[in-house]
């Protein structure tokens, strides 16, 4: 689905963290190194996730949350929540491939909400003024996850 242009540059970081999931999952099924792995997730995390989650909740969410369901901006909010639980949990040596499996599966759910659910009630309640916030706030800084070495998926 294509997206306003105000919100395409945080929809292409959705687009890297679909491909950062499946890179996951191959790595699960093919038993890789699991601290390769957790070096993995934590730089997306500082490169793009973090960053990601602030814009959405300060950036995304101000300007239009009185005027879609704020259900939808607790769940997401919830979900950036638990997902930086998890990467708390990602930092101790403790690691399993079932962590790495919840985590993939809640960043794809998460992205999935925000794609089919989220992101379409926005567009809905955009205005000019609106549109020329999102759009010189919100710049495309996305990183390639599938640049990362080693390459622990294939």
């Amino acid at each position: 689905m294509k997206r306003h242009h105000s919100i395409q540059p945080l929809s292409r970081q959705h687009h890297n963290g679909l491909l950062a999931v499946l890179l996951l999952r191959k790595g699960i099924a093919g038993k890789a190194d699991m601290a390769v792995m957790q070096k993995f997730v934590l730089q997306i995390w500082e490169d793009e996730l973090k960053e990601h989650f602030r814009e959405e909740e300060v950036v995304l969410m101000p300007p239009v949350y009185d005027k879609i369901d704020g259900d939808l901006f607790q769940r997401m909010k919830n979900e950036h929540s638990r997902l930086q639980s998890m990467i708390e949990q990602l930092q101790s040596p403790d690691l399993s491939f079932e962590l790495f499996q919840q985590f993939a599966d809640l960043l794809e759910a998460h992205i999935r909400f925000e794609e089919r659910i989220l992101f379409p009630a926005i567009e809905e309640a955009l205005n000019p003024e609106i549109e020329a916030l999102l759009t010189n706030h919100l710049q495309d800084k996305t990183q390639n996850c599938i640049n990362f070495q080693p390459k622990f998926w294939e």
